[in-house]
């Protein structure tokens, strides 16, 4: 499985245009960003760059995979937002009250009623 981080640095690079643009932006070092660039290209077993002296490009295969990667990264921001939202309308309500009185004919909490009427 790939790492989600690794196509965020591959669509910044892309984005940025160099490796030295990129890591600023992604307040990485550049050797660990271009570790980073080879791990992706490990992980996919695909050559994705052209490398020439000082000089690293996406080659057409990078260049292809470049849109499924932004695809990837906003379905992730979707699920990630989505996810957010559930558990902002999980509601767990807990009602705690006194014991019984043995002199009130009906003892309802008021919470109880409250609970009843606002649901």
């Amino acid at each position: 499985m790939i790492d989600i981080n690794l196509l965020e640095y591959l669509v910044t690079f892309h984005k940025e245009g160099s490796l030295l643009k990129a890591s600023e932006s992604l307040n990485l070092s550049q050797p660990s960003l271009s570790k980073a660039m080879q791990k992706l290209e490990d992980e996919l077993d695909l050559k994705i760059f052209d490398r020439k002296a000082n000089k690293i490009t996406l080659n057409q295969n990078g260049l292809e995979l470049l849109d499924y990667a932004n695809d990837i990264l906003k379905m992730n921001e979707q699920l990630e937002k989505k996810a957010k939202e559930l558990k902002e309308n999980e509601m767990t309500m807990s009602i705690g009250y006194p014991a019984a009185q043995t002199n009130h004919p009906i003892n309802i909490p008021i919470l109880f009623i409250i609970f009843f009427i606002l649901a």
